[in-house]
């Protein structure tokens, strides 16, 4: 269910198209935005790696592969 709702939770990400040179462009460029989207996806799914088991178990570590 968090990972339905995470794009909700996200900040928001805007960008600005620039015409420049007879071309469209983004800014910041697609790859960025790329790269902060996948940034944040990646915090919320390494959170179970934080998590403190009882007994000698790895099964938070296993959670988000």
């Amino acid at each position: 269910m968090g990972l339905e709702s995470l794009n909700e939770s996200l900040p928001d990400m805007s960008a600005d198209l620039v015409y420049r040179n007879g071309t469209i462009e983004f800014r910041p460029t697609f790859e960025e935005l790329k790269n902060k989207y996948y940034t944040e996806i990646s915090q919320f799914i390494t959170i179970p790696l934080k998590f403190v088991g009882v007994g000698p178990t790895e099964i938070f570590k296993l959670m988000p592969e």
